[in-house]
């Protein structure tokens, strides 16, 4: 018999595959916690309800970190 309202949001975590039931909405970005595997997650899409593995800070900071090179001057005019 299933205990959960009809309109709890549904999805599965992608750490240990256990079925996750929200009482209510979830914000995109969102951050939550698996209560089966303490995994850190994220809300990645709303509609329908998709939950992805949250980058650790270090994670994070490597997305954004961008090596550039100097472009060599042309000296030939």
């Amino acid at each position: 018999m299933n205990t959960h309202s009809p309109s709890a949001l549904l999805a599965t975590c992608p750490k240990c595959g256990e079925p996750l039931h929200f009482p209510r909405p979830l914000r995109l970005g969102q951050a939550i916690e698996c209560p089966y595997c303490d995994a850190a997650l994220e809300v990645t899409y709303s509609n329908p309800l998709e939950l992805l593995p949250a980058l650790e800070d270090d994670e994070e900071d490597e997305l954004w970190e961008y090596e550039y090179e100097e472009e060599e001057e042309d000296e030939s005019w």
